[in-house]
């Protein structure tokens, strides 16, 4: 399987601080865009595609946010080699959720002004050929196939599970590093085809943007850059950060 990545984050035009963070082939990206040369995953290959956007006072959601993505990597490379997927997603899951908490929370009893930091955190975890979607929070993950434009992730928000469109689309129930969190972790392997392109995204595109506008402006070859911009050119009104992965299994 070959891929290739865009990745771009950006502050909006609004906010004065970054608090998203992307994390990609092992390099973590904020405030800039980039363009990575294909990858091709070998059986062995590890690696995590994933955003987090940070949130609480102070630098919290700027801190929660990279605390999130480093330990996710750290973890998913000190896997034992040949874990079955089913325990790798029990794992992350219980002990990885269980580390990344402990840790904001030591943070938070050391500096008081980290009290109340945590982050989503959502994209994909390529691990011994397998493909992990993981998810806490509300920033996604789309998939364009075929034109179509399809969320594949599920909103933790309190919008989506009331059903109730006049709770403001952020207010959220869950997110990495509170005390009664969850991540949703799925093996979508056999899901993955030939030409797929998938937009991981923070809610800075989502709230900017409506999806019939991401489906058009996601299109192949546009980069994760172009998306930013245009949810910039629409207001802007919070950090946006984007992932583009490009599918090609040949």
């Amino acid at each position: 399987m070959k891929l290739r990545f865009t990745v771009a984050s950006s502050t909006g035009v609004l906010r004065e601080t970054n608090e998203d963070m992307a994390l990609l082939v092992g390099e973590y990206y904020r405030d800039v865009a980039d363009e990575l040369p294909p990858v091709t995953q070998a059986p062995e290959s590890r690696f995590c595609a994933v955003v987090a956007d940070g949130m609480g006072g102070y630098d919290g959601g700027e801190i929660a946010s990279e605390m999130a993505l480093r330990s996710l990597d750290a973890f998913v490379v000190a896997l034992p080699d040949n874990t079955m997927i089913t325990d790798v997603i029990m794992k992350i899951k219980t002990q990885w959720l269980a580390d990344v908490t402990a840790e904001m929370a030591a943070s938070a009893v050391a500096d008081r002004r980290l009290v109340s930091m945590g982050t989503t955190l959502t994209g994909f975890i390529f691990i011994d050929g397998r493909v992990l979607l993981v998810n806490a929070g509300d920033s996604r993950v789309y998939r364009l196939r075929d034109g179509f434009l399809k969320q594949l992730t599920v909103d933790h928000s309190l919008r989506q599970l009331t059903g109730d469109m006049s709770q403001p689309s952020n207010v959220i129930y869950n997110a990495i590093g509170l005390s009664e969190s969850f991540i949703d972790v799925a093996d979508v392997t056999s899901r993955i085809a030939q030409g797929d392109r998938y937009v991981i995204c923070s809610d800075g595109l989502g709230d900017m943007l409506d999806e019939d506008e991401i489906a058009a402006i996601s299109s192949s070859p546009t980069t994760a850059s172009e998306i930013v911009a245009a949810a910039c050119r629409a207001g802007g009104e919070d950090n946006v950060t984007v992932v583009t992965v490009d599918v090609d299994c040949e």
